[in-house]
């Protein structure tokens, strides 16, 4: 069993993991773009600068060229990085345990 394929089966833990960490971003972005675009503030955001936003901010890189304006955006970006480092942390260790048992299996061989 090679990376791809832990990642790829999504009967794995990291199988399930990566596909939670996908509609993560889609709903991340879905509920950013709706924060940012709220009637009466007239923001001209669109929809694929949230997900950049979602993609950066989930994994915690934060390049901040895309930022949240108001308040609530704030208070959501702050929660977001929490997840963040709770979503991409556990595949991490879900994915070298995995590679770890392939390679015990190997040397036995």
């Amino acid at each position: 069993m090679n990376l791809k394929q832990i990642v790829e089966e999504s009967d794995t833990p990291a199988g399930k993991a990566f596909d939670i960490i996908i509609q993560a971003l889609i709903v991340l972005s879905l509920v950013s773009f709706s924060i940012e675009t709220l009637p009466g503030l007239g923001m001209n955001t669109q929809f694929f600068h949230s997900l950049w936003w979602s993609v950066v901010t989930l994994t915690t890189v934060g390049y901040g060229d895309v930022y949240p304006i108001i308040n609530l955006g704030e208070i959501f970006s702050s929660l977001v990085m929490f997840v963040g480092i709770g979503l991409f942390a556990l595949p991490s260790g879900l994915i070298a345990s995995a590679l770890t048992k392939v390679i015990k299996n190997e040397e036995k061989e």
